[in-house]
């Protein structure tokens, strides 16, 4: 999440406080994560997987609408709360995922997934 740290830097003037926010804000969005995968578990196995997959979408869309807007500090705390919420959903992907793919090809694909995962980061 180094990009917040750069959004922080427009809206703040003090670096040390918008390194700090971006902290709590990393790490808050980090626990939010936790507690939102077994909710978007549970609300798959009820509703099934394609409604959840597609409040996610429309959840990712709407808080990165905010974070891209960011008049105030306000919104881009509530887009970085919604992302953090509805990007828990991405274990329901990897489920529809299991569930498709043979065995071989499954090892594959969520290689694949690791790897652009760590592109993405570095």
């Amino acid at each position: 999440m180094m990009h917040l740290s750069l959004i922080f830097m427009r809206l703040v003037d003090d670096p040390a406080a918008a390194a700090k926010a971006s902290g709590l804000l990393s790490a808050g969005g980090s626990i939010l994560t936790l507690f939102a995968v077994p909710f978007w578990g549970a609300t798959s196995d009820a509703i099934g997987r394609k409604p959840v997959i597609l409040i996610g979408l429309l959840g990712n869309a709407v808080a990165y609408a905010l974070v891209g807007l960011i008049p105030s500090m306000s919104s881009l705390i509530v887009g970085v709360v919604i992302t953090r919420v509805t990007v828990a959903t991405v274990t329901v992907c990897k489920c529809v995922l299991t569930h498709l793919l043979c065995c071989l090809a499954r090892s594959f694909i969520f290689s694949l997934l690791v790897y652009h995962r760590q592109r993405i980061n570095h």
